[in-house]
């Protein structure tokens, strides 16, 4: 699926597993922190504070495990066109192999501080959601 030498769809195979990893560890984790700070402390789950906290522990996780699939992205995208073309796979593999963990994990710091922006827009979207149900009128 390449169009005009992959000026336009290059590295959207990595890209779209990139997305639906992260969005998947992310809501799962978020649901899961959820449910289990729900049972510990036997609230309800709607508290600002512990929102911002479990959706900054999903945005956490989902980024240390997502990390290593948008370095690959990245480098497939930077490649030099006289470069032969590999797989996802195969240069996941060669990174793991030549640059160890320090190479999967690159630039994971900036993504770990990145993590705010989400975390806070999930505590207002709860505290919103919570006001308005709670301003909405009974069913009848």
């Amino acid at each position: 699926a390449e169009y005009m030498g992959g000026l336009l769809y290059g590295g959207l195979g990595s890209a779209l597993l990139g997305v639906g990893t992260s969005w998947a560890v992310y809501y799962y984790f978020y649901a899961l922190f959820k449910q289990w700070l729900a049972k510990k402390y036997k609230r309800s789950g709607n508290s600002t504070v512990m929102n911002l906290l479990v959706a900054m522990g999903s945005g956490v996780i989902s980024a240390i495990i997502s990390n290593p699939i948008w370095v690959v992205n990245t480098r497939l995208k930077l490649k030099k066109k006289d470069e032969p073309d590999v797989s996802f796979w195969t240069a996941l593999k060669k990174l793991a192999r030549e640059e160890g963990i320090g190479g999967l994990m690159s630039g994971v710091v900036p993504s770990l501080i990145l993590v705010t922006n989400p975390a806070i827009q999930f505590a207002v979207y709860e505290k919103l959601k919570a006001v308005l149900l709670m301003l909405q009128p009974p069913a009848r």
